[in-house]
């Protein structure tokens, strides 16, 4: 038995700031609220107000808890306002046009009620550097400016204050600070208290070990010491009086306060590294000063075993002098920036002032921290420990995580990394930004997982992929006492997000939130650790697991005031592109918190990309994050990523020319049949010695035509070809297309089973096999064998009436009679037969004659197997226009020698190659052996036509090297169409082959798993549209209704 549920009214539902909200809802949870008497929800000035009555206004903290709990975010009221009564008709109902307007103007503080929530307290406005009377107990932490990386540090200080595990999870689970100090109150609660040993506590050992975040550092510039991609500059325009001694001075001091700025890295004798501490008064200015070499500071390596892992110099920049200062890696981190210039200026302008800066001593060194860490979180090798159960975590997260991610790029991934870099920087409309600071309000996730969620979304789509690892840093400071340390805290975070493009955007975010929460609470794990345990491809082209990083900086640092100057921070030059694309977004937010600007900033490797390109990866954030939080529901997969001009372009590039072709409306054989009356006694076929004259040919057709119509062969019957590459083979086929049949070609070698499979399949009842060889049909197929033997034909003028007498009996064929059925290669089963019809071969050939003509004097090579579609302009084209076919003997086509021959002894003008036979044909010509000059032999060639595989530019550049001035067009088709689709005539200086565009009358369209044509340079599935599509799978109903979709390339790309 089912149970209804009463909501609410359905006129009570309203939408605010994209969500659909019942009213009534609300109001049945407010009603089960302790004290709560009486309970109306009603949207003011997009806002959720909630009227209630039988409460103190005390007690209002308690009830917006109690449907916190009970709620998702954003039905939670924004406003209670408390009434004696609530005001009510004379049918007893509360009357709602009575209720009064709220006061929106002042946001209520509601204070600690206990030591717990005022430790918390002081440590949520300490972390978002608010004054503390201005928090609420009752304000989720996100509500007044709290984002992920902020999470991490009040979760880590929560832990060390109360030593309780709090993790990020629990703080998004329980966001005011009232609900933080109730989960702390539950879980000290009968519990003894670990007692944690403080920084600095542990002995140092006599010689200190790096910690696991310094040991990458050195493991990566040990192999190249001169590379700067682990440089950190950061730069300073000084405006004003500048005294340099005193600039020089305070770097000093700085250098002096921070161990970790004047720490080598040697080796010991066992090649393990060791933290070098040189004493203060042994650093010398030339060791990290440079005076004249501002231009190449920032480009310049260290070498971490010798150097001081701090540079600096002043350049001059107008009327203003600049400050460059960089620092390696395993020195310093990002967050390092803030103290250290936090310290720098203190102590500029004590110098300028003539005396030596006064600054309590930093408690803790870098040192010291690196040995806590480890006693505190043990070992990722210690199974028991807290890291090592983070690890197990993390292993199984990122198991089978694919090496890279393949986004389209503009050049081919090197070998080897440059690691050199570039900025494209993009902005996020004001209002956007708005949108989506109230969307991880209302929702309880960060303005990170939003960015994250859609940077996920544009990623999967571009790289064609729903398994997306995105790189982030996270801080590693969550203790009060590392704020002020420089160091080499952070650690690298792999969020793996599996995007499914039929996910609506908000499953998108709420998956997204999920996988960061779980990530941020194991952010301990070394990145270095994970690396060699989940052992990935190594390789100095990409970084491992993740090649795309994505960061949120919560404000930029604006101008700096100190006396005689002003310090505003500028950029210090073109960075190091350790990603692929370092997409970095900041965030600006006002005195209340709220989000007042977002913009965005990509590092991208050079190596990979134009700028444009990159310029493009970031509008098409913007245009998800535009569509995704106007409509939370709609499918990720739906987003066009794509503008006006792109798809126009896609359009273009994806429809051939929609033309009418000389021979349309015409049957194969009725073409041929033309040629053969007007061209009788030129020469049709060469076949070893044999020479066939057109009329002769026509002949030898009719004949086999006539004994097909006798055994009751006509339109889209299927005749079986099974005999080698011959003359009788050629005439076999036009005999079987001139009646309107559709020709079967098996091959003479195939098994048996597979020969019986194939002309059962396709429905074959006649066989046509040639004088000599042996070939076995199954039982109740007949069985006719094709004589061309001398002597066998007719003259010019007879065969040229014979055949057209053929035609005239068969009558007008239509567009859909089949032509011919060939077999797939049965690669991924058994192999399915493809009929394609008499309008997409006529199409077929009709486009080759109009782009690529040839005359009476061309010599074409049919040299492919009758079994491959290639073969079929090989074996009708010349023969409809009246040029000559050179049959190339049995197996002669993997011969590159043989084929030269017959090229030059023929006067080929006109061939094919599979590219992989081309690159041997060019190598066995190119070399020494074989037969002297080579080049003045193929000088017949004209025009070379590749497919069957992907074309190298080798194999091109060799042919004109033997053949200067030839034509090579690639070409490219399935065996579900007629041969051919797209084309493209290969210039010259291409560094990869493209297969071209659509041929005419037919559409090629990539498209993705939705069906929507995929942006430029992203990989997709080719569907085919337009004539030359074949018929279908014979005897396959399936195998057709699952590959042929009902698409229009109308409206739905657009």
């Amino acid at each position: 038995m089912g149970e209804l549920e009463y909501l609410g009214r359905s006129d009570f539902q309203v939408k605010l700031r994209g969500q659909r909200i019942e009213l009534g809802e609300i109001e049945s949870v407010l009603h089960t609220a302790p004290g709560v008497v009486a309970a109306a929800v009603m949207v003011r000035d997009d806002r959720l107000v909630a009227y209630v009555s039988g409460l103190a206004d005390a007690d209002v903290s308690q009830v917006r808890e109690y449907a916190g709990r009970r709620l998702a975010p954003y039905m939670v009221p924004d406003t209670f306002v408390v009434l004696d009564d609530m005001p009510r008709g004379t049918s007893g109902k509360i009357d709602r046009k009575a209720l009064p307007a709220p006061d929106l103007g002042t946001r209520e503080v509601v204070v600690p009620a206990s030591d717990t929530e005022h430790l918390i307290v002081e440590i949520v406005a300490d972390v978002l550097d608010q004054p503390a009377d201005r928090v609420s107990v009752t304000d989720s932490f996100f509500e007044i400016g709290g984002h992920s990386l902020s999470a991490t540090r009040v979760a880590a200080r929560i832990s060390h204050t109360f030593s309780v595990s709090f993790t990020v999870r629990e703080l998004f689970d329980a966001p005011s600070v009232r609900a933080m100090a109730g989960w702390v109150g539950e879980r000290l609660e009968g519990h003894p208290v670990a007692v944690l040993p403080d920084p600095g506590s542990i002995p140092r050992p006599s010689r200190l070990p790096l910690s696991a975040a310094q040991q990458r550092m050195w493991f990566i510039n040990q192999f190249d010491p001169s590379s700067p991609a682990y440089n950190n500059p950061f730069a300073m325009r000084l405006h004003g009086r500048l005294d340099t001694v005193a600039l020089r001075a305070a770097l000093a001091d700085v250098i002096t306060r921070h161990e970790v700025l004047r720490t080598r890295y040697p080796q010991d004798l066992d090649g393990r590294p060791w933290q070098d501490i040189v004493p203060a008064d042994e650093v010398t200015v030339d060791q990290w000063w440079r005076a004249d070499d501002v231009e190449t500071l920032t480009a310049t390596g260290f070498d971490v075993t010798r150097d001081l892992p701090i540079r600096a110099a002043i350049g001059t920049e107008s009327d203003d002098h600049v400050l460059v200062v960089v620092l390696h890696h395993i020195a310093a981190d990002g967050e390092s920036l803030r103290p250290l210039v936090d310290d720098l200026l203190h102590a500029y302008a004590a110098r300028s002032a003539g005396c030596a800066p006064e600054r309590p001593p930093l408690g803790v060194q870098y040192a010291d921290i690196a040995l806590w860490q480890e006693r505190v979180l043990g070992s990722v090798e210690d199974p028991d420990s807290e890291l090592g159960r983070r690890a197990r975590w993390w292993r199984e997260q990122l198991a089978d995580l694919p090496d890279v991610l393949e986004l389209p790029t503009d050049r081919p991934r090197p070998p080897v990394a440059s690691h050199r870099g570039a900025v494209a920087e993009f902005d996020v409309p004001e209002e956007l930004a708005s949108a989506i600071d109230g969307f991880a309000r209302r929702h309880g996730v960060t303005v990170f997982m939003v960015l994250h969620a859609a940077v996920a979304v544009v990623l999967s789509r571009l790289a064609g992929s729903t398994d997306i690892a995105l790189a982030t840093p996270v801080a590693g400071r969550g203790r009060a006492e590392l704020d002020a340390l420089v160091g080499m805290f952070v650690n690298t975070v792999v969020l793996r997000t599996q995007v499914d493009p039929g996910a609506a955007f908000a499953d998108v975010i709420g998956q997204v939130r999920d996988t960061d929460l779980d990530a941020f609470a194991a952010a301990d794990v070394p990145f270095e650790h994970l690396v060699d345990v989940l052992a990935p491809t190594r390789s100095e082209a990409f970084a491992p697991l993740a090649q795309v990083m994505l960061t949120l900086e919560q404000s930029a640092v604006g101008a700096i005031s100190v006396p005689g100057l002003t310090v505003t921070p500028v950029d210090a030059g073109v960075p190091a592109a350790r990603f692929d694309l370092m997409i970095g977004m900041t965030a600006m937010r006002d005195t209340a918190g709220d989000l007042s600007g977002l913009s965005g900033r990509i590092v991208y490797a050079t190596d990979l990309f134009e700028d444009r390109t990159v310029r493009r990866l970031g509008a098409r954030i913007v245009d998800v994050l535009t569509t995704g939080l106007a409509d939370d529901t709609v499918v990720v997969g739906d987003i066009d990523l794509t503008d006006a001009t792109e798809r126009a372009a896609i359009a273009d590039w994806s429809r051939g020319a929609v033309v009418g072709l000389g021979w349309g409306g015409r049957s194969v054989g009725s073409v041929v049949a033309e040629r053969v009356g007007l061209s009788g006694s030129q020469v049709a076929v060469w076949c070893g010695d044999r020479v066939v004259s057109y009329g002769e040919f026509g002949g030898l057709v009719a004949g086999v035509a006539r004994g097909l119509l006798g055994l009751g062969v006509g339109v889209d019957s299927a005749v079986g070809v099974v005999m080698s590459r011959s003359l009788e083979l050629l005439v076999a086929v036009h005999a079987v297309v001139v009646v309107g049949g559709r020709y079967v070609p098996v091959e003479v070698d195939a098994p048996v089973e597979r020969v019986g499979y194939m002309l059962s399949t396709a429905g074959v009842g006649v066989v046509l096999t040639r004088v000599g060889e042996g070939v076995v049909v199954p039982a109740g197929v007949e069985r006719v064998v094709v004589d061309c033997g001398v002597g066998s034909g007719v003259s010019a003028d007879v065969g040229a009436v014979e055949l057209g007498g053929v035609v005239d009996e068969v009558g007008v064929l239509s567009p859909l009679v089949g032509v011919y059925t060939l077999f797939t290669s049965g690669s991924t089963g058994r192999p399915k037969g493809v009929t394609v019809s008499q309008g997409a071969v006529v199409n077929r050939l009709g486009w080759m004659q109009s782009l690529f003509p040839i005359a009476g004097d061309d010599v074409v090579l049919w040299k492919t197997p009758v079994s491959f579609d290639v073969s079929v302009w090989e074996l009708f084209w010349p023969l409809m226009v009246g040029a000559s076919v050179v049959v190339a003997e049995p197996g002669g086509h993997r011969d590159p020698w043989y084929v030269a021959s017959v090229v030059e002894r023929f006067g080929v003008s006109v061939c094919h190659f599979v590219p992989s036979m081309l690159s041997v044909f060019v190598d066995a010509l190119g070399g020494s052996g074989g037969g002297g000059s080579v080049g003045g032999g193929l000088g017949s060639l004209r025009q070379v036509f590749c497919s069957g595989e992907a074309l190298g530019v080798a194999g091109v550049e060799g042919l004109r090297g033997l053949v200067p001035g030839v034509r090579v067009v690639n070409l490219y088709g399935p065996t579900e169409a007629a041969v051919d689709v797209t084309w493209y005539v290969v210039s010259g200086g291409e560094v990869v082959v493209p297969i071209g565009r659509a041929v005419p009358n037919v559409s090629v369209w990539v498209l993705d798993s939705r069906l929507r044509p995929v942006p430029v340079g992203v990989v997709g599935e080719l569907y085919l549209g337009g004539v030359q599509v074949a018929r279908g799978y014979v005897n396959h109903p399936r195998f057709c209704a699952a590959s042929n979709v009902g698409w229009s390339s109308g409206p739905r790309p657009a």
